[in-house]
């Protein structure tokens, strides 16, 4: 056999072997991140942006797509008739890109800076942990002249475990935390919150500076509502303006 026949049957076994796992690397790549977001990083589905936790590892796929587009054009210098593989190596890169923009879509979609949460640490008279990881999505800035009743969202997942358990003593011993909320208190709290994930709560009036308590009457009021996990030291807070009609 010639050289040039084994350099072209070699060839044509690349474009294949790249073109079948190409084919499967969106797929394979979709597995890995789900099996990473509800195994392993399970705790990340508490951040906001959790997603750009979970899509990291389609950047070790992206390689599989990208030399089976480069060899396809190898092929086609070549005189190979492989177009499929310059096709779906592109198709495929293309997808897994999609996928990867969530990463830094997520940096210019969030606030990732930390004093955000100190801030509403100081509005509510609460010391939370110096460590961890926030995100928060302003939706009114208040530079504005919008009408949403949400303000903003935040989220942090706490990393130090000294200050962890520091933090869940100080809410055990505190009177603003509570772990159960009434009828009256879930008529005050917004419907996007899920509290079944979480163990305490706090919810503060800021027109009042009253804590965890319907007002005396009706009137438009701000809030602040926070919600701890202690399985996963995630902390949820929301803060909006709600309407209360108090019938007489």
């Amino acid at each position: 056999m010639e050289k040039n026949e084994k350099k072209h049957i070699l060839l044509k076994t690349l474009s294949w072997i790249t073109f079948i796992l190409a084919c499967v690397s969106v797929i394979a790549g979709i597995i890995i991140c789900a099996v990473l977001m509800f195994t392993k990083n399970i705790r990340l589905t508490y951040s906001l942006d959790f997603l750009a936790f979970s899509v990291y590892p389609m950047f070790f796929v992206l390689p599989v797509p990208v030399l089976c587009f480069i060899i396809g054009l190898i092929d086609i210098g070549k005189g190979i008739k492989y177009k499929k593989n310059v096709i779906i190596g592109g198709i495929m890169s293309y997808v897994i890109l999609e996928f990867l923009l969530i990463i830094p879509y997520s940096y210019i979609q969030y606030s990732h800076a930390y004093s955000n949460i100190n801030l509403i640490g100081d509005y509510v008279d609460v010391t939370f942990p110096e460590n961890g990881y926030a995100s928060m999505y302003i939706i009114d800035d208040g530079t504005g002249s919008s009408d949403y009743p949400i303000h903003y969202i935040a989220s942090v997942l706490f990393t130090d475990g000294t200050e962890i358990y520091d933090f869940e003593t100080s809410i055990r011993q505190s009177s603003l935390w509570i772990n159960d909320i009434s009828d009256e208190g879930l008529a005050l709290i917004t419907s996007t919150v899920i509290l079944d994930n979480y163990n305490y709560y706090l919810l503060y009036n800021f027109n009042t500076g009253r804590y965890n308590s319907f007002p005396y009457r009706s009137g438009t009021y701000d809030y602040i509502f926070l919600a701890y996990s202690v399985r996963y030291n995630a902390l949820y807070a929301i803060s909006y303006t709600k309407t209360i009609t108090i019938q007489s």
